[in-house]
């Protein structure tokens, strides 16, 4: 599961237009790349990058976030869980059995797709008006 690198950037610069302070959270060399690009590219403060360690810190500190945007990764499922305000973002057919269900603060988008950044920053707005 990826959106796009652009998308991403264009996400944490709406974001931030709207008052949120943003964490990227990462995992390994890769995703540390990934989240280096859209820091910069998005104009985000050095200490949005987050290499939590222990399951239990990211755990921790998600359970004080407004909100968690996220791939069908074991963070999102994180994130419902914790019961936070989650868009969750599919690329795969199993958006159905695997999303987020029965909260109006969280929601899955895509499917066989990506979902466009439209459609993940209308959910976000839906969730956060929940």
């Amino acid at each position: 599961n990826e959106w796009p690198l652009a998308h991403w950037v264009e996400l944490a610069k709406r974001l931030q237009a709207q008052g949120y302070r943003l964490v990227l959270p990462y995992f390994g060399e890769r995703e540390l790349q990934r989240a280096q690009a859209v820091a910069s590219q998005a104009g985000l403060p050095s200490d949005s990058l987050f290499a939590p360690g222990p399951l239990s810190v990211l755990a921790e500190r998600m359970a004080h976030a407004y909100g968690v945007i996220g791939l069908d990764t074991g963070l999102s499922h994180l994130a419902v869980a914790l019961n936070r305000r989650h868009v969750q973002l599919f690329s795969q057919p199993r958006i159905h059995r695997a999303g987020p269900q029965g909260g109006l603060h969280q929601k899955a988008v895509g499917g066989e797709q990506a979902p466009t950044l439209d459609e993940v920053w209308q959910a976000w707005t839906q969730v956060c008006q929940a």
